[in-house]
């Protein structure tokens, strides 16, 4: 049961930080709107997704960029609770724990205390795991690409996609942790869910 505990708004349109016809910075609507909700629910963790649609500056400037995790972090000092933004990779093939393929500017990655990366499972990882190639395009890895608050692991973690009745006619897909342990004879290992 999560009634209580989480609390979901699209707010379309509002930005933490925008920039005029000028170019000049202002905080926008949604760091107002956040103060609020942030108080009145007594948030511990907001999670901004997409990132990119939560500013109004430029992706790939880095002092814009740099002014919008301020002001995340500022919210984070003055409510004492974090940010978990999520991101698309950069164009191109990404690596599982290259923290450097996340989107747009590189201020947000040196802003970040924990990145992790999130790929899909690749032909030689489902040979090696003994996972058809239908259930391969299931299977998605998260790896570490910047830690900064705890020991870092080299393990990644696996979750399998599977589809969840929202109960008004419409599924969505969501991450179920799956984990890969070797089988009774040891050679081949079976997939399995948490």
């Amino acid at each position: 049961m999560v009634a209580g505990w989480l609390f979901y708004c699209t707010p379309r349109g509002l930005k933490l930080l925008e920039a005029d016809r000028h170019g000049a910075l202002a905080r926008g609507e949604l760091h107002a709107e956040l103060q609020t909700v942030i108080a009145t629910h007594e948030i511990d963790l907001v999670g901004l997704d997409p990132f990119v649609k939560a500013h109004g500056v430029a992706e790939n400037d880095n002092n814009a960029i740099d002014q919008v995790c301020i002001v995340m972090s500022d919210l984070s000092d003055e409510f004492d609770c974090a940010f978990d933004i999520t991101s698309h990779d950069r164009k191109g093939k990404g690596e599982a724990g290259d923290a450097d393929r996340d989107r747009g500017a590189s201020a947000k990655r040196d802003a970040g205390r924990l990145m992790r990366t999130l790929t899909g499972m690749t032909a030689a990882e489902a040979e090696r795991y003994g996972v058809s190639d239908s259930d391969r395009r299931l299977l998605i890895r998260v790896d570490n690409s910047k830690v900064n608050i705890a020991p870092p692991s080299d393990e990644a973690m696996w979750f399998r996609l599977v589809g969840v009745a929202l109960g008004n006619a419409q599924r969505q897909a969501i991450r179920a942790a799956t984990t890969f342990r070797r089988s009774s004879a040891g050679t081949r290992p079976t997939c399995g869910n948490r």
